[in-house]
């Protein structure tokens, strides 16, 4: 479980500043959940984990600054586009780095009970269609 879960901006003095889809800490360990987030139809690709992992480093050198402890991170990519051949390569090879499409994500919800499903984009007009929930 986590102690808690938030958007959150980091930046560290001399860095420019990123902004965490979701970070989430967790309560018994001392672990740290980065997520990148998309709702494309695009497969995510290497830029945006290069951008999550720079992410990373700004939070250690912000904590570093600030005399905290650093804790074990987590990374994980959801992405309704799927990923590119590159991120899936990587993320094969990664302990720290776990990675949910659409199929993943929406299993994800069902196996907690949700009686959800993200929306799949409508072709023709361009949008998603429908709303989600499952009657």
């Amino acid at each position: 479980m986590f102690q808690y879960v938030r958007t959150q901006t980091v930046k560290a003095a001399a860095s420019p500043a990123y902004q965490i889809d979701v970070l989430g800490r967790e309560q018994k360990q001392d672990k740290v959940w980065f997520c990148e987030c998309k709702y494309t139809r695009q497969p995510m690709g290497i830029k945006q984990v290069e951008k999550l992992e720079a992410a990373v480093q700004v939070f250690r050198q912000q904590l570093e600054e600030e005399r905290l402890s650093v804790p074990e991170i987590q990374l994980w990519l959801i992405s309704t586009g799927g990923f590119t051949e590159e991120v899936k390569a990587l993320a094969r090879c990664r302990e720290d780095m776990y990675v949910s499409d659409y199929e993943g994500v929406n299993n994800i919800f069902k196996a907690f009970g949700g009686n959800y499903s993200i929306p799949l984009f409508d072709e023709k007009h361009n949008g998603t269609r429908g709303y989600g929930a499952r009657g």
